[in-house]
């Protein structure tokens, strides 16, 4: 609207009468003259001198089947640039869905976090959460998959604080030699540890002529807990000089981010797994919206194909046999699926007679992963429990739920209410029932990945050939 002021004030004028309405005046609107579509002109750059045999036989393998011909174009091409810069540097997109190979998770509700049917090998994952949040607990669970899959084991230790009874309880003392301890005192430490050991394990594998090793068969997790576990020896030189710590530019983010641009690429085509513990922060910015902070910079972040974040959700949970507690696991990134899925799961521990020592006892800690796996197909909401209804019926007895005991029942597995078992004994039962199970991962959408079997690098060119 536009108001004209009057050239004359009157004292006893009503106020609303001081200025006058006039109405805008109409605004002219552009146009343009739209004249006859222009065809477009082929532009035809093949300047060859073709004989009408050879055009014939173009419009064969072209004209009349396009698409198989220009597949063919492209897998003969990437195969003629695998031979000059090497078969794993280069695919088509089709082969990617054979690059995730992976040992056998411990239960469902792992694979749904992820959303694999696997622990992928070849690649990096960071767990990070606040201190005492059971990060060096599932590290060390992770670590027993590995030796479960005729595979190793390697710990650097950054803190300094590691529990002598954690990784045997865990592991069980009669495995606990396929993992290796390092203790570092630096960032520096422990890069060239892993470094150091990835080549190892690689030489030892490869082998020699005369004593060749087994190949690329032995899964391998190598986990560092934490990465910022200890500062830079740079920083630490600076402290000793100075006799206290002062604000700084962040010099071990600058070191992480230049060897997390190199590792990488040395696990691929490698049945390894590094695994990083980290330190999350959270917080409010400028605006008020919650941030997530790790430590070490952003070059981690950058790298990893998974970010598992853990927290405790119940700090002790008792009975007359073990203590425990219960961790959510969540998946924050995931380059192979969804993000943001979580489960819960408890891990217990008590003591229990040395078998090897009479009269002694000893810690065993126990991952409850079929509890968990109940304790996550019971709580599904939306979609994913309106598919999983149709397949499987499964009734908690009680609507109050306890972390410490439950009964459950099922008329798909054939066990009625008034014989209701426990969430562990159930989540055991459907583990063993490989119909349902592959059932269940297609209904709440786990991706079914091949399992590590023989030499890693085979089996990938194999899958990939297979797939062509």
């Amino acid at each position: 609207m536009a108001f004209k002021k009057k050239k004359k004030f009157n004292a006893s004028a009503e106020p609303e009468d001081l200025f006058a309405f006039e109405a805008p005046k109409e605004e002219k609107v552009a146009t343009r003259k739209v004249g006859p579509a222009v065809e477009r002109e082929n532009v035809n750059l093949d300047q060859r001198k073709l004989t009408k045999k050879q055009k014939d036989t173009l419009a064969a393998q072209w004209d009349a089947d396009k698409a198989n011909a220009l597949d063919k174009f492209s897998a003969e091409s990437v195969l003629e640039v695998k031979k000059k810069f090497g078969s794993d540097t280069v695919m088509t997109a089709s082969d990617t869905s054979n690059l995730i190979i992976g040992i056998p998770c411990p239960a469902m509700a792992f694979e749904y976090v992820i959303a694999q049917d696997v622990f992928p090998v070849g690649l990096i994952l960071q767990l990070v959460g606040p201190p005492s949040a059971g990060k060096s607990t599932l590290l060390a669970e992770i670590f027993r998959w590995f030796i479960l899959a005729d595979g190793l084991g390697n710990l650097c230790e950054v803190e300094s604080k590691i529990s002598p009874d954690l990784l045997p309880s865990i592991i069980t003392p009669e495995k606990a030699s396929r993992v290796a301890l390092n203790f570092c005192d630096s960032v520096e430490s422990w890069q060239q540890r892993v470094l150091f050991w990835i080549n190892h394990y690689k030489k030892t594998m490869v082998g020699t002529k005369l004593e060749p090793g087994p190949g690329r068969t032995i899964p391998v997790c190598l986990g560092v807990d934490s990465i910022m576990g200890k500062p830079a020896l740079g920083t630490q030189e600076k402290v000793h000089k100075e006799g206290h710590g002062s604000r700084q530019f962040p010099e071990e983010a600058l070191i992480i981010t230049q060897w997390m641009k190199t590792v990488p690429q040395l696990l691929v085509g490698w049945p390894f797994a590094l695994v990083l513990n980290n330190h999350l922060k959270k917080g409010k910015d400028n605006d008020g919206k919650d941030v997530r902070r790790t430590g070490g910079g952003e070059g981690t972040n950058f790298q990893e194909s998974f970010e598992l974040e853990v927290t405790k959700k119940v700090e002790q949970i008792s009975c007359a046999d073990w203590d425990g507690r219960v961790i959510n696991i969540k998946c924050y990134k995931n380059s192979f699926g969804p993000t943001y899925r979580s489960a819960d799961v408890r891990y217990l521990w008590w003591e229990e007679e040395n078998e090897d020592k009479p009269g002694t006892f000893r810690q065993k800690t126990v991952f409850d992963w079929h509890w968990a796996t109940v304790r996550l197909l019971t709580t599904l909401q939306g979609r994913e429990a309106a598919a999983l209804k149709q397949i499987l019926h499964l009734k908690p007895l009680s609507i109050a739920i306890s972390n410490a005991e439950n009964l459950v029942w099922s008329s798909t597995l054939g066990i009625k209410e008034k014989d209701a078992v426990s969430w562990s004994e159930m989540g055991r039962l459907i583990a063993e029932d490989s119909d349902l199970l592959d059932a269940i991962r297609q209904a709440i959408g786990i991706k079914r990945r091949p399992l590590l079997s023989g030499d890693y690098s085979q089996q990938l060119k194999s899958l990939a050939e297979k797939e062509r």
